[in-house]
């Protein structure tokens, strides 16, 4: 029995020890005889049920700011270098205990570490002083090394504090004379109020179970209404029935003078069942029996969230090592302390050899300085972290992974701790560059790559659609593809639905289609189907090309074909009349032969400059100087001047044989005949005519013809119909001379 009348652990002689300073503190503020009473009691009991060696206790002084009333253990110098600091407002609403479990990490208290330093105190604690939910002051608990508050030692500051601010209160109250027992009283029953507004239960057992007294809270865990309705009852009939006989051996061992706690269930009268934490202390009452003081807690809350932990716990170990990803967690400085199995798994390593920063030894010797470098930094800063790498795995082969991180804060916005995971992402890699790669051809392609779906809507357009049809993706996409199709041409989009719907390919099917500026052109499509992964058909891919400019081509082909037998019958009319005119006015064979060559050479050359310019036009330059290069012997006697002017190809043939008649005859009579003869050939332009002058000089005297030759009439009567002007040639004695006129407008006119 002695064994078990010792206390159980260290927690329970703790517990007594504050139960003890809590009813004492009591028993003294009931005693007191004026405030220094109070504050030394209270500064016991604070030194007593919270463990520390140095206390103070500080009030706000009338206007003035806060300031000690009493203290333990503090220097002068410390107290007036402090006084005046409080983190409340004076009267500020339920305010809340702050405590600072290392001030070395306490920002708020910058200013004053040095003083705090020099006085040796290492954490300490701020207990607001309430009346009327009000700041009237607060106490102070120093510690001398770190210390963190447990939830227990706050529940007893505030008790602490609650009776401490009653006490002033009331003693403040007894300071008028007239209202000394009107204030006695109140306090009395404030302190009464101290143990049935606290959230524990407070009860007193006798040794058989016999329930004494029980405050508020303690009847409202039981589902009693008032003390009366369980007064003298037995306590055991509310014990869950398995905890029972344990209950009722530490009843016993409590009366007989022991001390400690014990945990059990109890059902309610209203069938509500509980778990609850006693700590007990033998206590005589006014009759002289040892009866069980007990402060007894309802910890279901705590107890369901013990077990949710725990399950929680449980919860992700088993999410976290069947994950898909590796996932790993840090220190707040980036320490890996933690790995789940997946990552294990593909490294083929062990958490020893992988823990700090030993995950470097998988990485990529290629990537690991800058992945490093980067984590660090954003570790600095408090930011997410995100890259992407290759890791080693157990067979030795590297896989790319998109890792993350993410910070874990708590309550201050301080980091703890790192989150991270690593998604094997090298096939996703793969499928992504392949699909880039098709994104780049479609978005580069010359040609208007789009789809629609069955109702013919838009869903995509690219680069080269974009190009041709004019339209920006976000004005087209969401649009009918019949706003690309002329009113005419729209019959054609059903035939073409249908035949996607069937699962028809359509291909360099040629129709029209219109741009945004409202211009139509000639486009050649090919239409395929496209289908979701369940192989349904749900749309259509388009290719459209334009092929307008073929279809010009086409057309010119045509038209170049058509003007080619025009120019061929015109050529061969022309090679008829040169023959003709040629053997009607040549006497011998030799002669018409040699004639009618060099005038078929001069047509030659002729239609060789309008074949390299497409038959499209020569220019006059161009077409004097082909006609003349045959007589150009020395090129300082035939000299050509002239402004540009643009000939047809009718008009080009035309001056051609004139000009070349021309140079025949210099070469047979004038100035070409002899070797000091110049021709001159020269044109300018006065308003919308041209002007075109050939002179001969330096050559034989010259008088004019018997009869006109074919030369002249070709210049005089064709010539001048040709070019729709005027031409003559006059002999004078010093040389010929041909004059030539004509509109430049009939000059380009086919």
């Amino acid at each position: 029995m002695s064994s078990v009348a010792e206390p159980k652990h260290e927690a329970a002689a703790l517990e007594f020890r504050r139960l003890t300073a809590l009813y004492q503190f009591t028993d003294r503020l009931y005693r007191s005889s004026g405030e220094e009473d109070i504050y030394r009691a209270a500064l016991d009991a604070i030194c007593a049920g919270l463990q520390c060696s140095r206390a103070s206790i500080l009030l706000f002084d009338g206007a003035n700011p806060m300031q000690f009333v009493a203290s333990r253990g503090l220097s002068t110098v410390y107290r007036e270098t402090v006084a005046g600091f409080t983190p409340w407002a004076r009267g500020e609403i339920d305010p809340q205990p702050i405590t600072v479990a290392d001030i070395e990490n306490a920002r708020e208290l910058e200013a004053l570490k040095p003083a705090i330093r020099s006085e040796g105190i290492a954490a300490l604690a701020f207990v607001p002083l309430v009346i009327n939910r009000g700041v009237i002051g607060k106490f102070m608990i120093y510690h001398d090394r770190p210390h963190v508050f447990t939830d227990e030692e706050i529940d007893l500051a505030l008790t602490i504090a609650r009776q401490l601010g009653f006490a002033i209160e009331r003693q403040r109250a007894r300071t008028s004379r007239k209202k000394v027992e009107a204030d006695l009283r109140e306090s009395e029953e404030r302190f009464r109020a101290i143990v049935d507004t606290t959230p524990e239960c407070v009860k007193l057992v006798a040794r058989d179970g016999t329930l004494l007294h029980m405050n508020a809270s303690g009847l409202g865990m039981i589902g009693a209404d008032c003390f009366e309705m369980v007064e003298g009852q037995s306590v055991y009939d509310v014990i869950a029935s398995e905890d029972r006989e344990r209950f009722r051996t530490f009843n016993e061992q409590v009366c007989d003078g022991a001390r400690g706690s014990l945990e059990f269930d109890i059902v309610s009268l209203t069938g509500v069942r509980r778990h609850m934490e006693t700590h007990a202390a033998p206590f005589r009452n006014s009759d002289g029996q040892v009866v069980q003081l007990a402060v007894t807690r309802d910890i279901s809350a705590r107890r369901r969230a013990e077990e949710g932990r725990r399950r929680r716990d449980a919860e992700f170990r088993a999410l976290a090592d069947n994950m898909h990803q590796l996932a790993w967690m840090t220190e707040a400085d980036g320490w890996i302390y933690w790995y789940n199995k997946r990552w294990f798994d593909y490294t083929g390593t062990t958490l020893e050899e992988m823990q700090g920063w030993g995950w470097r030894k998988v990485h990529h010797p290629d990537h690991v300085e800058r992945v490093t470098e980067k984590f660090k930094r954003c570790i600095e800063a408090g930011e997410d972290w995100e890259d992407t790498f290759p890791l080693l795995g157990a067979d030795g082969a590297y896989r790319w992974f998109l890792s993350r991180a993410l910070p874990i804060r708590d309550e201050t916005g301080a980091v703890v701790r790192w989150f991270g995971t690593n998604t094997d992402i090298t096939e996703r890699l793969s499928a992504f560059e392949t699909r880039q790669r098709l994104i780049s051809i479609v978005e580069d392609s010359d040609d208007a790559i789009i789809s629609k779906d069955l109702n013919g809507i838009i869903n995509s357009w690219n680069q080269g659609a974009e190009r041709l049809f004019g339209y920006t993706p976000d004005e087209i996409i969401g649009r009918s593809v019949l706003t690309l199709i002329p009113p005419e041409y729209q019959h054609e989009e059903p035939t073409i639905i249908g035949r996607i719907s069937r699962g028809e390919r359509i291909d360099h099917y040629e129709t029209v289609r219109r741009r945004k500026d409202g211009s139509n052109f000639f486009v050649s499509l090919t239409v395929s189907p496209m289908k979701d992964a369940d192989g349904n058909i749900v749309g259509a891919s388009k290719i459209a090309r334009d092929i307008s400019e073929r279809r010009r081509a086409d057309e010119q082909r045509t038209l170049l074909i058509n003007e080619l037998n025009h120019r061929v019958k015109n050529t061969l009319a022309t090679v008829q009349s040169l023959a003709m005119q040629t053997l009607r006015h040549t006497e011998r064979s030799e002669d018409a032969r040699a004639l009618f060559e060099s005038r078929l050479a001069a047509l030659s050359r002729a239609h060789d400059l309008l074949t390299r310019q497409s038959w499209a036009g020569a220019d006059l330059r161009d077409v004097a100087e082909r006609a003349l290069a045959p007589f150009k012997v020395d090129a300082t006697r035939i000299r050509i001047d002239g402004p540009g002017v643009r000939l047809s190809p009718q008009r080009a043939l035309a001056l051609s044989i004139a000009i070349h008649e021309l140079a025949t005859n210099a070469a047979k009579y004038g100035a070409l005949s002899n070797d000091e003869g110049v021709v001159r050939l020269s044109w300018k332009l006065e308003g919308n005519a041209m002007l075109l002058d050939w002179i001969e000089s330096g050559g034989p005297p010259v008088s004019p013809p018997k009869r006109s030759g074919f030369g002249t009439r070709l210049i005089e009567r064709g010539l001048s119909r040709e070019l729709g002007g005027e031409a003559r040639i006059d002999y004078d004695a010093s040389g010929v001379r041909a004059i030539i006129s004509a509109e430049l407008d009939a000059l380009a006119r086919t």
